[in-house]
């Protein structure tokens, strides 16, 4: 029996006769009727944990546990920079500054692109002077580097 492919490859080629055109419908409606069970089984599945009531987080742990679903693993952010205590413009009481690697202030709100700006008027000495541990490693390699100097660029 020819697959539905090898059939649309003889339409496409213009060299599918009437019997040709007959088992595409025939495939069509088979796969078409195999569709609606399967999709009519979802749903009664999705009907059936809607009224069990699972809270979200359990039930993608469940889903998780049997191999379902892959659960995207968190991206952990690479904290390199910590500011001193600083006044920032608009706030009533002094606080920290963080940067961690890749940090994009280009996408970042007003009000931390206005915070980098003061920590940047600062110098790159003194964003260095206040790397954490992880970021003086960070800053040991050509990304780190790269990055760092890109800020201050």
């Amino acid at each position: 029996m020819t697959t539905l492919q090898e059939l649309f490859a003889k339409v496409k080629a213009g060299t599918a006769t009437a019997t040709d055109f007959e088992q595409i419908s025939k495939l069509s409606k088979a796969q078409a009727e195999e569709h609606k069970k399967v999709e009519t089984t979802a749903k009664d599945l999705i009907e059936s944990i809607k009224k069990a009531n699972i809270a979200p987080q359990i039930l993608t742990n469940l889903l998780a546990q049997e191999g379902l679903i892959i659960v995207p693993k968190a991206k952990e952010k690479l904290n390199i920079f910590e500011s001193g205590k600083i006044k920032f413009e608009g706030n009533e009481r002094e606080t920290t500054f963080k940067v961690w690697a890749g940090r994009d202030f280009d996408s970042e709100t007003k009000d931390v692109q206005e915070k980098w700006k003061v920590v940047k008027a600062k110098g790159k000495d003194y964003f260095i002077s206040h790397l954490t541990t992880e970021g003086k490693a960070y800053y040991e390699t050509d990304e780190g580097k790269a990055y760092i100097n890109n800020l201050f660029a």
